[in-house]
């Protein structure tokens, strides 16, 4: 996600249209998909993985079923968080996964913020929390700023929020899908969640 105080421009690009904000979680991103009932995949941030193999991808995929509930044509991409992960900073026991974007691989598009939370509830996977959502946007960077202040449940500063419209909008401030993520000072004077 890009970050708006790089990009101010992207609140101006929103505003008026319905948006969703969610909870940044703090982990390791991780891709998954499933092209059809036999060709499907993983990947971390930067690198495509075996199908097969013991990082904590893989004990994600093995433990939620993952390539079971995506339906053959799609992808999602998500957090994950637990042990052994930036200090565990939500004080998770053991591994999980939260679904924050969902990509269509035949229609070679993203689906909007309300239609990616559809899709999860449809398959049963979990979808990062939802903060806050409405018809029309109206935040300042100083709201936004003060929208990504919090903790999470284990009592460690959030790393932030990220903001999306609630159904996919070209953003030219972003030059790109309108998404884009606040930081938490509060997170980045503490050194990550601590």
């Amino acid at each position: 996600e890009l970050r708006v105080q790089s990009y101010p421009g992207a609140i101006d690009d929103l505003r008026g249209h319905p948006y969703v904000i969610t909870q940044k979680l703090d982990g390791c991103s991780g891709t998954y998909w499933r092209v059809s009932d036999t060709e499907y995949g993983l990947a971390s941030r930067n690198l495509a993985l075996k199908p097969t193999g013991d990082s904590f991808w893989h004990r994600v995929a093995a433990d939620l079923s993952i390539f079971d509930r995506i339906p053959p044509g799609a992808a999602v991409q998500g957090e994950v968080v637990g042990p052994q992960i930036q200090k565990n900073p939500l004080g998770l026991p053991s591994l999980a996964f939260y679904v924050f974007s969902v990509w269509d691989i035949s229609m070679r598009c993203f689906l909007g913020a309300e239609d990616a939370q559809e899709f999860c509830r449809q398959h049963q996977l979990p979808h990062v929390p939802v903060l806050y959502a409405g018809p029309k946007f109206d935040y300042s960077l100083g709201d936004l700023l003060a929208l990504s202040k919090g903790k999470y449940a284990s009592g460690r500063h959030q790393e932030g929020i990220v903001v999306r419209s609630a159904t996919e909008m070209y953003s030219p401030a972003l030059k790109g899908r309108m998404s884009f993520k606040v930081i938490n000072n509060d997170y980045l004077l503490k050194g990550g969640g601590d």
